[in-house]
């Protein structure tokens, strides 16, 4: 997510600040075949929600959803796809304690041709998905799912370093697209 600077996303080329809210990983363990199709959370998913973290302050931001096949990774820079979409969000009610997130990237340049997570070899034995792409959770964001496919279950960021279960989201965003 990008919060317009001037107050209106009309306004906005999305040159700001990003900063990620939610990420998904394994929700079961890669098996002997490789890290494929059910092991990923978002297999078989119809569309992309997750919770608005309650501390961000009112105002227009840019929500871009990003999913990236690795089936043509293979371990080498390239090969990943990359398929985004992107919307428009307005927050108001926010708290009198609200921030902005200091963990942020810009796009381009948030994910990198060479990283970890997009030379990832889903074709190999692989027991865990070590890195997830892209900028570090914010704190209250929400991850879905572990690096090695213990849990199904959503954990909210809750410093950097301590992470403890969600309970349900009073503000939900869905996207537009289907995976």
């Amino acid at each position: 997510m990008s919060k317009a600077p001037s107050g209106s996303v009309k306004e906005y080329d999305g040159s700001g600040d990003w900063f990620k809210v939610r990420e998904a990983l394994f929700c079961s363990s890669p098996g002997n075949d490789g890290a494929l199709k059910a092991a990923w959370c978002t297999w078989g998913q119809p569309g992309i929600e997750f919770e608005i973290p309650n501390r961000l302050p009112n105002g227009e931001y840019l929500v871009r959803v990003e999913h990236i096949p690795l089936h043509g990774a293979q371990g080498k820079p390239g090969g990943a796809e990359f398929y985004y979409s992107c919307g428009q969000l307005k927050i108001e009610g926010a708290s009198s304690s609200a921030w902005l997130p200091t963990r942020t990237a810009k796009i381009p340049g948030m994910i990198q041709p060479g990283d970890a997570a997009v030379t990832f070899n889903i074709w190999t034995k692989v027991k865990s998905y070590p890195v997830s792409p892209g900028s570090e959770l914010i704190i209250g964001g929400t991850t879905w799912g572990t690096a090695d496919g213990s849990s199904k279950g959503v954990v909210k960021q809750l410093t950097k370093r301590t992470i403890g279960m969600v309970g349900s989201a009073a503000v939900r965003a869905r996207s537009m697209i289907g995976l």
